[in-house]
């Protein structure tokens, strides 16, 4: 086991400490720049930006081209935003995924042509539904979901703020934190066949949850969460904000045993210095692209000009 840690003093200050044992993940987040790159976005759609933000960011790639989503809420619906990339982002569809009081659509996570986001009522804060779709061509309206998770329950316990996805062979794995990410419930369904018939397979609750041999012991209210599949290895990305100034990474490995228990070790944190205008209070997630891995973050509204921050892979 390996144990790096390196202290930049700049405008931009990252400390990323990663017991690493030589995975491509580990090594691909060591190589990623001290300062991002922008992509300016032009939003010529009409959207509710009253009593909501953007709250999830993510890249999906269509026929050689490359697309954006976001996830936003309002006082009034939850949505998707689909944006097409070139020299920048011009915003082309506006999604209504559901009405108030599910108005609130939390941090999602797209993965190959899969796409699971948690829409929720924020205020009762008693219920959620996650939604599952199996994307095409971003230039049409959204398909109708493959399958959707009705969750209900105690105050808070049952709101779905952060989801992430990832096929492993002929099965999906769903993860869906709740409210500041106290919770984890997995969700598990089979893609052989043509009903996705979502069960329950597991649960974290992170107040009880074995921090041994853990890189540090603290857990963070994650806005987004995405599952990173390597080879055998799974990991889950944790994206957090700790302060207006200072943006959070945190690595777990995840491994599953027999009955679907889930436990997750965390492995490295990286920080990151916040944007004056993008936050992972807002938005922010892994941008996959011909294996090479990018992190990016977003504004907190989708305005008529605003732009997303990406931290590439330095290049040699």
């Amino acid at each position: 086991m390996r144990s790096s840690r390196k202290l930049f003093t700049l405008l931009i200050i990252i400390i990323f400490n990663l017991q690493a044992n030589g995975q491509g993940l580990p090594k691909q987040l060591q190589k990623l720049a001290l300062k991002p790159d922008y992509i300016e976005v032009i939003n010529e759609l009409e959207i509710n930006l009253k009593g909501g933000h953007i709250q999830g960011l993510q890249g999906y790639h269509w026929q050689q081209e490359e697309y954006v989503y976001w996830s936003g809420s309002s006082d009034s619906y939850a949505y998707l935003i689909t944006g097409k990339l070139s020299n920048n982002i011009e915003t082309t569809r506006l999604h209504r995924l559901s009405e108030k009081p599910l108005k609130h659509a939390g941090g999602f996570q797209i993965y190959q042509n899969w796409l699971a986001i948690g829409v929720e009522d924020n205020e009762a804060r008693d219920r959620s539904q996650v939604h599952i779709y199996q994307l095409n061509n971003p230039n049409e309206p959204l398909p109708a979901p493959v399958a959707v998770i009705d969750r209900h329950g105690p105050f808070e316990k049952m709101t779905a703020g952060c989801v992430a996805v990832v096929q492993r062979e002929n099965e999906l794995l769903v993860a869906v934190g709740n409210w500041n990410t106290r919770n984890l419930d997995f969700y598990e369904a089979s893609l052989q066949g043509q009903d996705y018939d979502f069960i329950k397979t597991g649960a974290i609750e992170v107040a009880a949850l074995s921090r041994k041999n853990w890189s540090d012991t603290t857990w963070r209210s994650y806005q987004n969460i995405n599952f990173y599949q390597e080879e055998d290895q799974l990991y889950l990305l944790g994206f957090a904000s700790e302060n207006p100034a200072r943006d959070v990474m945190d690595i777990f490995s995840v491994e599953t045993s027999e009955g679907h228990q889930y436990k997750l070790r965390k492995i490295g944190t990286r920080f990151f210095a916040s944007s004056p205008e993008t936050s992972f209070r807002w938005g922010a997630g892994i941008w996959i692209k011909d294996h090479s891995i990018s992190v990016v973050s977003c504004t907190e509204k989708l305005k008529i000009n605003s732009r997303i921050s990406k931290y590439h892979l330095k290049t040699p």
